[in-house]
């Protein structure tokens, strides 16, 4: 008889794929968290279409890869490279659906000499301006991408999202992302009539809270790269 995991198998399962990537796959060098947050238009895209994030995820991931390689002063080009590990967190703390990315990615870079000797080549932590900058290249990076495959429709002034509700289960994650923000909003313009939902909104930008280390937001969107382990900071690696 089959059922859902229990949180025990869940827990085993998060032990196991924490050990799997300390002892074989993440290196020996210091490593960042990168933490991106979506507008709640965008968690339920998303939600409802999976296939959409994974294609998202590839320019969000190259845009990443890009900053570490301009900022260790090397290009594509020249073959340098780093690595990144994806896991997409769907809930929030409430149970609300609160889809967003922790990456952790190498906090450098990886070039090949002409002996074939490898050799890494360490980052400094992004600066507020380089932490903006990179942020903005992501928002336009989806946004193009929303575009190309038909779900932004242009506006002069600001993109739409074009969401029709069809399944009843629609609906409940649309209740989900507003319960969790009031701010949220349908918008209306050339396109009212049809489930819309806005990308932009003034309503995103906060207010009257200290800004968060290392954090950079826009638009909805949020860009936190404060947490990072040191080589020999295994152990905290692993319960990162």
């Amino acid at each position: 008889m089959s059922g859902a995991p229990s949180p025990s198998c869940g827990a085993r399962r998060m032990v196991e794929t924490s050990a799997h990537l300390i002892d074989h796959v993440i290196p020996a060098v210091p490593v960042r968290q990168w933490v991106l947050s979506f507008p709640w238009s965008l968690r339920l895209l998303f939600a409802r279409q999976p296939n959409t994030l994974s294609q998202c995820l590839a320019v969000i991931i190259r845009a990443i890869e890009t900053d570490l390689i301009l900022r260790a002063g090397r290009t594509r080009a020249c073959g340098a490279q780093t690595g990144v590990v994806t896991l997409v967190q769907r809930f929030g703390s409430a149970l609300n659906l609160n889809i967003h990315l922790h990456m952790i990615a190498l906090d450098g870079v990886y070039t090949i000499g002409k002996s074939g000797k490898v050799k890494f080549h360490r980052v400094k932590a992004p600066n507020q301006t380089e932490l903006r900058t990179l942020l903005n290249r992501v928002i336009q990076r989806v946004v193009r991408k929303l575009e190309k495959e038909g779900l932004l429709i242009p506006d002069p002034e600001q993109p739409w999202l074009d969401l029709n509700f069809h399944e009843p289960m629609d609906t409940v994650s649309a209740a989900s992302t507003e319960a969790s923000d009031r701010r949220y909003r349908i918008a209306i313009g050339p396109h009212s009539g049809s489930r819309t939902l806005t990308l932009h909104d003034p309503m995103f930008i906060r207010t009257g809270k200290p800004a968060k280390a290392l954090t950079a937001d826009r638009d909805g969107f949020s860009l936190n790269a404060a947490v990072s382990s040191q080589p020999y900071q295994r152990d905290r690696l692993e319960r990162l």
